[in-house]
């Protein structure tokens, strides 16, 4: 079903594709990849609100999708997918991965909350790979250049940090 939906959406049977993802959807809920497929073809169907719906269903089931991250800013703006990522975090203070969507989703100017957060994450499991490269992506914006440099070779990794905080 999930193959037929993104064929369907591909010759712009936006509606068909809808009905098809949602079926897809029921025999598996928590697959949130399929629920961003649905989203996309509901949005391209001209239905914005059902769309962000099944985007912070997504989100929700899955905060390391930063597909669906992306696409319900886009959609809902920023500010709305912060607050949602605030509200996962607050619902699920034990999962890293809601703690590090909130911490990529709080505005730019949320530094010192961000990387709070981060480090939070980094004490709880200290060899997550995107905690590490988001903050030292946080620090380069924030022109802390020196401590940025550093975040890409945290001790964790023992000298031999993971390819994407080298790249």
């Amino acid at each position: 079903l999930r193959r037929l939906g993104e064929a369907l959406r591909r010759h712009r049977r936006f509606v068909d594709a809808a009905a098809t993802l949602r079926r897809a959807l029921a025999f598996d809920p928590v697959d949130s990849t399929v629920a961003g497929l649905l989203a996309v073809a509901l949005r391209e169907a001209g239905e914005k609100e059902p769309a962000r719906e099944v985007l912070e269903r997504a989100v929700a089931l899955d905060p390391a999708n930063e597909w669906a991250w992306n696409s319900l800013s886009d959609l809902a703006g920023d500010e709305a997918a912060a607050s949602l990522a605030r509200r996962i975090a607050a619902e699920r203070p034990w999962d890293i991965e809601a703690q590090v969507a909130l911490a990529r989703h709080l505005p730019l100017t949320a530094i010192d909350e961000r990387l709070t957060i981060l480090d939070q994450v980094l004490a709880r499991e200290r060899r997550h790979v995107a905690a590490h490269d988001l903050r030292a992506t946080l620090l380069a914006e924030a022109e802390r250049y020196g401590e940025a440099l550093d975040a890409c070779s945290p001790p964790a990794y023992e000298g031999a940090p993971p390819c994407l905080l080298q790249s």
